[in-house]
């Protein structure tokens, strides 16, 4: 069941419960013993708690779906960059090949290198602001409220196990996920994503220096070419 579709039904059941369980106990007078009331009055009680507790629970789940979202959509934008990073490099390694066994013409080199150097400072730039965005467009959910605040292992029961009468051995409801380790897993995930960025556009980078020392290279082999006659 999606998690707003259960917050919603949720807030039908307690209206559902105060409608047609507490205020009805409230409402009974005598002869209702005292032991009684106490009973319906506690029963009451932790099928309140059990409500807020699988409410909290649904609103975690309900921030890891967003998270998820998130950082889906942070992988395509990266996928993006990534992608304008490889064709760029593979344009600096043809160039480079021209510039060391082809025609070579300094002008046409120059207006080449030119528009690479454009192009890689765009990269450059689209990366940085995207990993300086991270912080802010993931959102980590272990701080959204737990059922529990002490988590304990019990023996997990069916729907047809839930009495009244066992409904308070229940309580407090066991989280289903732990936020703590899915917010390390994406934690993990977008650092292994900027570093690859990082290192993408680094290699870029070197492949920009790559050329410019082919072009010294083909210079001065026109500069001795003379004496080698």
């Amino acid at each position: 069941v999606p998690a707003e579709r259960l917050l919603s039904l949720l807030s039908t059941l307690r209206a559902r419960l105060s409608e047609s369980v507490r205020d009805p106990i409230s409402a009974l007078s005598a002869p209702i013993t005292d032991t009684l009331s106490d009973y319906l009055s506690h029963r009451a009680t932790c099928l309140s708690e059990a409500l807020d507790q699988i409410e909290r629970t649904a609103t975690a789940a309900s921030a890891v779906d967003g998270q998820a979202i998130a950082l889906r959509t942070l992988h395509e934008d990266a996928n993006v960059i990534q992608e304008h990073i490889g064709v760029l490099r593979e344009r600096y390694r043809e160039a480079c090949d021209d510039t060391l066994i082809g025609a070579y013409v300094p002008d046409e080199w120059d207006v080449t290198y030119e528009q690479l150097a454009e192009e890689l400072s765009a990269c450059d730039h689209a990366a940085h602001n995207f990993v300086d965005s991270v912080p802010q467009r993931v959102p980590f959910v272990a701080g959204t409220p737990s059922p529990a605040s002490s988590p304990r292992r019990r023996r997990q029961s069916s729907v047809t196990d839930i009495t009244l009468d066992s409904l308070p051995s229940l309580l407090p409801l066991d989280m289903p996920i732990n936020l703590s380790h899915i917010d390390d897993d994406v934690r993990a995930s977008c650092n292994t994503l900027t570093s690859r960025l990082n290192g993408d556009i680094d290699a870029v980078k070197r492949a920009a220096t790559h050329l410019t020392l082919a072009r010294q290279a083909r210079d001065i082999d026109q500069v001795l070419e003379p004496i080698r006659s």
